[in-house]
């Protein structure tokens, strides 16, 4: 019998997570039928990321790519399988490493959808409300994003017509099914049943409004309750459209013109359904955002009358929360009387001396906690402790190394979020326990008592996002044992076959003695070791949070500041451009020069962290009063200070970044704001011994016109010229190509990526560019 691999890849809101749900839930018959899908978590509301971790790993920018290993386990381990003749894969993670996939198995199989990008931008848009925190209103593109379209037609390139099975999306309640097409390539169209129910279902707009709108409160303890309402009310409410007659006109005709490029991937009828969905969208009612504050009333009384004990509870956070920006009248939905506001603020009261009391007993009992209580002085002591260094392949996302022992809380690992732009939910944890337990017992036991420090990653950023945030109790457990050492583990580089070297990042020694660890207390761990007495405490801000640092961790971070003599200095400048010039090939934005000499124009101080000292940095930013910064290291380097009092705007390099450092400053600072109007280009910069580019060293482009906007009304600052602009950024793109082409283009397994750089940059409107030349890059 021949054996089928078949991987679905997605892509991105095209019913993957519905087709996940339905084939995990029947892992027991898809294998009675000779299918062989490997199990994963599914969440509460039914989503999940599939089998991606069964064979991809974390790259070094935290992306998943494919592990060859694990991939050859996994078909070693199909082939010896005598009940299953069909492997099948799913993960929208797999749409991005279509090639590697196809590289590693010649023969495989792949499942995709293709979604009418109109339809793709609005799910987009309001997925991002909902998981992501966006408060603001939806900006259409100028253009259509055709990037999945362009990618199943580089596959379908590539792949014989047998290997590729593309369908139309298909919306819930339309003819036809994506979990029935899935069923049809595994030949079990008429042996499993598929359900009507939805999968993610979308908010209404009434829903989608009142969460935008309760997303610049701290709601994140609600988060899930408020979701799972939210999707119930949305459930069979209309749909509706944010798009205005003339955006969809232009939309429709932008369709027209490629449809003869991409035609060839569906079916005729499937192709329909495609080219049909604009037509649905503008039937649909057009809905204004920011004036339809009626519908949202209605929602809140809903909420009020299905969910008392929500209503009142988002009812306290609401009114004790500062006035917000937009909206403000909608705050009068959510008034209760005296009486009832305190009756529902008791609930809340109880709820966090509750969870005080039951942190004491964790903490007596060594159960496991992520969420660090107020005090620091919560460090507990475990006896009998392993300390396995970072092991081989070790990344911040895939730690292979940390503490074994009996009885261990869980917040000794090593916990961080997932990525921006996926679901936020709980935190996951990066520790490989499995690779921890393989490790061979350690007999040798070091009597008294030592800290755990925790690892260091070798990147300076992640060093200081993810490795230094346990340094905070050490104070509080010296008070209750003679602590003789803080250990810590280095990440290693292997340098010869049987050696290796500690890689440390920049200023580790003196970021440690910052944080009141001097360099003679300070043990590397290079090999195993039990220890009697470990004390081990939780970090106190996990990498890729949404919820700013506690009050006492504040007050920590201020008492480094004291005792580091770090002051306000007057004969410091007020105000400061952080400029990032000299990395334009290792991630920058195009045309930062011209801003770099605008800024200087206007008063600023060109500022080069990289020519300063960590304290020289730390007090020019206490000492500024205004302070412009390109996206970059220095934000993670202001982790370090509890408190600025300069006005903060950063230049965006990436379009969520907003949402990754505003709990980092808006902590430390309060006055931050972010310009994000802006496209990253392909990063053509690859890092020895990997056949996919690094994503932090990709060049971005910023909106010419909405940045002089910008710096105009957030600001106050005029003359910025978008021409001279936008001769800059045309010539940092030249740089920036030229730079890599030759290199890569002599590289079998990277020549596409320069070709793929220049139909991005191609795809640029006016405003970003100001017009590349179609015969652009010059022979």
């Amino acid at each position: 019998m021949n054996k089928r691999v078949i991987f679905h890849v997605g892509p991105p809101k095209t019913g993957s997570s519905a087709i996940q749900q339905f084939l995990h839930q029947h892992r027991q018959q898809l294998l009675a039928s000779g299918v062989l899908y490997p199990a994963h978590s599914v969440d509460e509301n039914g989503i999940s990321s599939g089998n991606a971790r069964e064979i991809c790993v974390p790259d070094p920018e935290g992306r998943l790519a494919l592990d060859h290993q694990k991939l050859t386990n996994v078909l070693n381990a199909f082939e010896n399988n005598p009940k299953a003749h069909i492997l099948l894969l799913s993960s929208e993670s797999f749409f991005r490493i279509i090639d590697d996939i196809t590289q590693a198995v010649p023969d495989v199989e792949i499942i995709c959808f293709l979604r009418n990008p109109v339809e793709f931008q609005l799910s987009i848009y309001n997925q991002s409300v909902k998981r992501h925190g966006n408060q603001k209103p939806f900006t259409p593109g100028k253009r259509l994003n055709l990037g999945q379209w362009e990618s199943i037609l580089k596959a379908a390139n590539q792949l014989e017509a047998h290997q590729l099975h593309c369908f139309a999306y298909k919306n819930h309640g339309e003819k036809g099914n994506v979990i029935t097409d899935v069923l049809g390539v595994l030949g079990l169209r008429d042996e499993l049943s598929v359900s009507g129910n939805s999968v993610n279902v979308s908010y209404s707009f009434a829903a989608l409004e009142l969460k935008r709108w309760l997303n610049q409160f701290p709601i994140d303890a609600l988060q899930a309750e408020l979701d799972a309402y939210l999707q119930a009310a949305s459930a069979g409410a209309g749909r509706y459209r944010l798009l205005d007659d003339e955006t969809l006109a232009a939309y429709k005709q932008q369709l027209a013109n490629v449809t003869a490029k991409f035609q060839r991937l569906l079916p005729e009828q499937d192709w329909q359904l495609v080219t049909e969905a604009l037509n649905n969208v503008a039937a649909l009612p057009y809905y204004q955002q920011g004036v339809h504050e009626s519908e949202i009333a209605g929602l809140v009384c809903q909420l009020r009358r299905d969910k008392p004990m929500l209503f009142r509870s988002l009812s306290v956070i609401v009114d004790s929360a500062e006035q917000p920006d937009y909206d403000a009248s909608l705050k009068s939905l959510f008034e209760l009387s005296r009486g009832a506001r305190w009756f529902a603020a008791l609930p809340l009261f109880f709820k966090r001396k509750l969870g005080e009391v039951r942190q004491k007993r964790h903490v007596s009992a060594h159960k496991s906690t992520l969420q660090p209580p107020a005090s620091l002085n919560n460090a507990v002591k475990v006896t009998n402790a392993d300390i396995i260094p970072q092991l081989s392949g070790s990344t911040p996302a895939r730690l292979r190394g940390g503490v074994r022992a009996k009885e261990l809380p869980e917040f000794a690992h090593q916990f961080r979020y997932q990525q921006i732009n996926l679901q936020q939910s709980a935190a996951v944890c990066a520790t490989e326990t499995e690779v921890l337990a393989e490790q061979p017992e350690v007999t040798h036991l070091k009597k008294g008592h030592y800290y755990y420090g925790g690892p260091a990653f070798g990147n300076f950023v992640h060093f200081i996002a993810e490795s230094i945030h346990r340094l905070a109790a050490l104070s509080g457990a010296k008070q209750q044992a003679n602590i003789s050492k803080v250990l810590i583990l280095p990440q290693l580089r292997r340098r010869l076959r049987k050696l290796t070297k500690p890689l440390l990042p920049p200023n580790f020694y003196e970021i440690l003695a910052y944080l009141g660890v001097d360099k003679s207390q300070v043990v590397l761990v290079d090999k195993p070791q039990r220890v009697e007495n470990l004390w081990i405490a939780p970090q106190q801000s996990l990498f890729r949070t949404r919820s700013q640092i506690s009050a006492d961790y504040r007050q920590f971070l201020l008492q480094c500041e004291r005792r580091a003599g770090v002051l306000p200095d007057k004969h410091l400048p007020a105000k400061l451009y952080v400029s990032r010039t000299p990395f334009l090939m290792r991630g920058s934005f195009a045309g930062e020069r011209y801003v770099e000499q605008f800024f200087a124009r206007q008063g600023y101080t060109i500022f080069r962290p990289e020519k300063h000292s960590l304290y020289e940095q730390f007090r020019y930013y206490k000492s500024a009063a205004e302070i412009v910064l390109a996206e970059g290291a220095a934000l993670h380097v202001m982790e370090l200070l509890g408190e600025m009092n300069a006005r903060i705007t950063v230049l965006q390099r990436r379009s969520n970044s907003d949402q990754l450092f505003s709990p980092i400053l808006e902590a430390r600072c309060k006055n931050v704001n972010f310009f994000g109007a802006l496209k990253v280009l392909p990063s053509l910069f690859v890092v020895k011994g990997y056949k996919s580019a690094a994503h932090g060293s990709a060049l971005s482009v910023l909106h010419a016109s909405a940045f002089k906007g910008h710096l105009t009304q957030q600001l106050a600052l005029n003359g910025f010229d978008t021409d001279e602009f936008l001769a800059t950024v045309r010539q940092d793109i030249d740089s920036y190509f030229n730079a890599y082409v030759e290199t890569l283009r002599s590289n079998d397994d990277l020549k596409q990526i320069p070709d793929e750089f220049i139909e991005k940059v191609k795809e640029l409107e006016p405003p970003y560019t100001g017009g590349i030349a179609e015969n652009w890059p010059a022979d």
